[in-house]
This record gives C-alpha cells, sequence and structure tokens, in this order.
C-alpha cells in the first residue's frame, strides 16, 4: 500500500462514519452523472407525470382533474409532485431537459436510500464495514440501479421503504411516542408510492403489541400503547394528507389494495422460455426472477443471514420474543419473504417483471449484511453496544448488575464508555443472546476494560465494530 493511500485510509478510519457515506453517496452521484443520458424513458414515464399534473391542477381548485382511469386514481404522487414542481421552478419546457431532470433526481433518490441503509446497518451491527457493504449491496444491483434513472415508482418506493425501516429501527431504540410518530410517518410516505408499504404497519403494531403483554409495570405498558397508538395514526393520515383522491372518503384506501391487486392492464411475460398472462403468472414468478437477476453473492449472502436469524429464533424462541435486535431482524425477514407470499395467496397482477417487488432488495440487502457479520466471526449484535445509545433502556433480562439506586429500573452498566440507566424496555445490545458481561473490572469507562472478549474475526479482518460507532448522530 502506498504512503498516500495509508494516509486516505487513515483519514477514512478518523472520520465520523455519516461523513464516509456521504463521501460513498457524491461517488455515486458522480459516476451516475457519467451515464445520466444513455438510457431511454420508461413506459410509465409520461403516465406518471401525467397524474402529478392533474394532481396539482385538482389541488389548485380543479375538481374535474382527478385522474378518471380505475388504477390512476389510486396512485399517489408523493415522489412525482415533486418532480413536477422542481420542472416548473426551473422553467424546463423542452422535453429532453425534463426527463434529464426527472432521471437525475429520481436516481438520487435511490442512492440516498442506499446511504440510509448504511446508517441503519451500522446503528444494527454497530461496524462501518457492514455499514458500508449493505449500501454497496444496495445499489449494485444491475436492473434496479439502471431503473433508477428512468422508473419514478420503484427504485424511489425501494429507497423510502429503507427509510421507514431506518425510522421504524430508531423508534423501538428510544421508545418515545415522538419517534413512533416519526416512523408512521415514513411508512404513510412509503404507502403512497406502493401499496405494498402497508405491510411496515401490522408488523410494527404486531411488535408493540408483544411489548405490551411482555411488560413487567403499567408505566412499560402504558408507554408501548403510546407508541403504537402514535405510530399508527401517524401513518393513516400521512396516507390521507398525501392522496388527494382520500379526502373526500377515507375508506377508498381500502378500494386502493383491491384495485391494485386487480390491475386492468393485462398483457403477455416473457416467463423460463413461455408467454404468460400477468394475470396468470405461477406462484414461483416473483422468487425465480428475483433469483435470475439478483447479484450472486448478495443472493447467498442474504440466504445466509436468514438462516441464521431464523437459528437463532428457533434455538431459543421464548428469549427471542423479548429480544429487540432480534425481533427487528425478524421483521426483516418478514418484510422480504410475506409479500411474495402474498402475491402468490391472493393471485395478484404481475407485469413488468419483478418491479414492482423491488423493495424486497432493502430488507435483504440488510440481511445479507447479517449474513456477511456471521461470516466474520463477530457476536450477534455486538456492534449494537457501539451504536449511539441515545436514550437506550434496559430489558427485564438484560445480563447487567443493578445500581446503587436498586431496583430493575435503575439498571446500570458502562459498555462501550457510556453510561446507560433506564427502565425495562428493548435493549442494546440483545440480552438474550450469548453475551458476557459488559461491566469493567477495574472501574475504567474504557471498552477495552470490559470483560467481554474482543470480537476478532474468522474470515473477513476488516468487519470489526468501530470505536467511532460510539459517537452520538441523531439522523
Amino acid at each position: 500500500m502506498t504512503r498516500a493511500a495509508q494516509r486516505v485510509a487513515a483519514a477514512a478510519a478518523r472520520a465520523p462514519f455519516p461523513a464516509l457515506v456521504l463521501a460513498a453517496a457524491l461517488l455515486f452521484a458522480a459516476a451516475g452523472a457519467l451515464v445520466l443520458d444513455d438510457y431511454g424513458m420508461g413506459s410509465d414515464e409520461l403516465v406518471q407525470r401525467q397524474i402529478a399534473i392533474d394532481v396539482a391542477d385538482f389541488v389548485a381548485g380543479d375538481a374535474d382533474a382527478i385522474p378518471t382511469n380505475a388504477a390512476d386514481r389510486f396512485y399517489g404522487v408523493a415522489f412525482e409532485l415533486p418532480l413536477l414542481l422542481a420542472e416548473r421552478a426551473l422553467g424546463l419546457q423542452d422535453s429532453r431537459d425534463v426527463h434529464l431532470l426527472r432521471r437525475a433526481l429520481s436516481h438520487l433518490v435511490f442512492i440516498a436510500g442506499g446511504a440510509v441503509g448504511a446508517l441503519l446497518a451500522w446503528r444494527m451491527f454497530g461496524s462501518r464495514w457492514l455499514g458500508l457493504l449493505t449500501m454497496l449491496l444496495f445499489l449494485l444491483h444491475p436492473r434496479i440501479y439502471a431503473q433508477s434513472f428512468f422508473n419514478t415508482k420503484d427504485p424511489p418506493f425501494a429507497a423510502a421503504f429503507m427509510l421507514a425501516l431506518y425510522l421504524v429501527h430508531r423508534a423501538f431504540r428510544r421508545g418515545t411516542p415522538g419517534a413512533f410518530a416519526l416512523g408512521g410517518v415514513a411508512v404513510g410516505l412509503a404507502v403512497n408510492l406502493r401499496v405494498f408499504g402497508l405491510i411496515l404497519i401490522p408488523a410494527v403494531l404486531a411488535l408493540l403489541a408483544l411489548d405490551v403483554w411482555q411488560a413487567a409495570d403499567a408505566r412499560a405498558r402504558r408507554r408501548a400503547l403510546l407508541g403504537g397508538g402514535a405510530f399508527a395514526a401517524a401513518a393513516l393520515l400521512t396516507i390521507y394528507a398525501l392522496h388527494p383522491y382520500y379526502w373526500e372518503n377515507p375508506l377508498r384506501m381500502l378500494d386502493a389494495v383491491t384495485t391494485l391487486a386487480r390491475h386492468p392492464n393485462i398483457g403477455r411475460e416473457w416467463f423460463l422460455g413461455e408467454d404468460v398472462w400477468s394475470d396468470a403468472v405461477p406462484p414461483h414468478y416473483i422468487p425465480t426472477l428475483f433469483a435470475v437477476t439478483a447479484p450472486p453473492v448478495t443472493l447467498l449472502l442474504g440466504a445466509l443471514g436468514a438462516a441464521v436469524i431464523l437459528g437463532r429464533a428457533a434455538r431459543r424462541p421464548r428469549a427471542a420474543a423479548a429480544n429487540g435486535a432480534l425481533r427487528f431482524q425478524l421483521l426483516l425477514l418478514g418484510c422480504a419473504v410475506l409479500p411474495v407470499l402474498v402475491v402468490a395467496a391472493i393471485q395478484a397482477h404481475i407485469y413488468h417483471g419483478w418491479q414492482h417487488m423491488y423493495f424486497l432488495w432493502a430488507p435483504f440487502s440488510l440481511l445479507a449484511a447479517a449474513g456477511a457479520q456471521w461470516l466474520a466471526g463477530t457476536p450477534a449484535m455486538a456492534g449494537a453496544a457501539h451504536a449511539a445509545p441515545t436514550r437506550v433502556r434496559t430489558a427485564p433480562a438484560a445480563p447487567y448488575t443493578n445500581s446503587a439506586r436498586g431496583g430493575t429500573g435503575a439498571r446500570r452498566a458502562r459498555c462501550g464508555g457510556r453510561l446507560r440507566l433506564g427502565r425495562q424496555g428493548w435493549a442494546w445490545p440483545a440480552p438474550s443472546l450469548p453475551w458476557p458481561r459488559c461491566t469493567p473490572t477495574n472501574g475504567s469507562t474504557s471498552v477495552r476494560s470490559c470483560s467481554r472478549p474482543a470480537p476478532w474475526p474468522r474470515i473477513f479482518p476488516w468487519v470489526i465494530p468501530s470505536r467511532h460507532a460510539a459517537r452520538a448522530w441523531s439522523i
């Protein structure tokens, strides 16, 4: 390694992780600028732009401007409307300039989704390299990357889904109604782009219901109930507010699910050497196309991560129910698998390949990071001890010693150089996984003085939880 490369590596090791993510995002943006005009127009681009124009006219006072097509009226414009406003703000008239702007903004949103995935993986695993790996796996899917330039629905929805996962993870870390309300807003935004985002609402409410059932006292139970109420209210209000077609009758949200599942546009799809109609695709249509188009390394890492997570949950199912970190990984697994099962069960109309399901790549890239963590030999959820512990609370089964104040409500531990006080609730790192006691043996607050062993990797020596992950960054 040359001296210049050594200096760059040393500077990267000292830099805060969000700064590294920003630098990586700028590199991807620069690479995208080189190929911005190499792509043509998407088949739905003109239709989606016209829907945004109609909704803008409706909001401006034209009551007859809502699209009359049975399916088009249910498409949200949370992304298309800002594209239209940017186009009008810049005064673009030439169609080429308009579509180049749309390509640039759509691709930047896709890159932002990868950056959010890096921050989420950093908070989940505590390793900056696993965070950057997640960003690379998310962005370097050949088909999704190419469509991020001209498909203004599905790659942006994948990015919005990643943002919703990040804010849901943040909400469970903090446990406050405000954090859950912010997560609900993100979920509502994702639902506006694609109705598949609805899967996050019952998933999050199920985890909160489990928290209510496992609450040790009335205060913890009330806190979980308030979080669930704030999340559900924020999600539903956001879905309602972002879609003018629902303003007259909110129950039309239910019609959107049934209408889009049975989309009236029926055509032929080429699948495994045969012509199949989009309303009669076989159950293995989505899994096959997912496996064929995904990079093999990511596919293997994701399958490995899913197997590891299921193995941990099956080995200690009762402890897994109280393990916030493992439960979130199970939520990721459910988000990657359950939509495929639902589409096959209801025989939904699928066309244009599997582009309607591109959002599956967001949780799957995080599962691949979990697989890479297992290959690296780091302890399960090792990095969570080094993530920014804002308002972190210990769980009833946490292997921490009680402080002098006494009682489970005043448990205290010095882990990763941070003093953490709290009541019962979600714990990071997960207490139910094999994890040594992390109480300093010599009264020091240094990470190295903790009694847990250093997580030396078996295969990848660079996947080590970084000491810089302990810096508190509130994103």
